[in-house]
């Protein structure tokens, strides 16, 4: 069967196993190696550590802005008018 046949027939041609197993290359320019290097050097950690960490950190903060957005936003709904009085006191 030919790679066209595969993809018409809606299989992947890339193997699960190669998704699941294989590394995946970072590639920065010299500002964010540099940075990345600080960053392991500050934390004592490998550069893959301390890329991981970046992430999972990147991860973290972008899941609380949304966790607070939310609440904001619950609260608004819900004491808004006190507070347009308030201000208004």
């Amino acid at each position: 069967m030919t790679r066209e046949c595969w993809i018409a027939a809606g299989f992947d041609v890339v193997p699960l196993w190669y998704h699941v197993v294989m590394a995946m290359n970072l590639r920065l320019d010299d500002e964010d190696s540099a940075l990345l290097k600080a960053l392991a050097e500050a934390e004592h950690v490998s550069l893959h550590e301390a890329a991981l960490r970046a992430i999972r950190r990147s991860a973290r903060e972008l899941a609380h802005t949304d966790r607070v957005r939310e609440a904001t936003a619950e609260m608004l709904d819900r004491w808004g008018g006190v507070l347009d009085r308030l201000g208004r006191a």
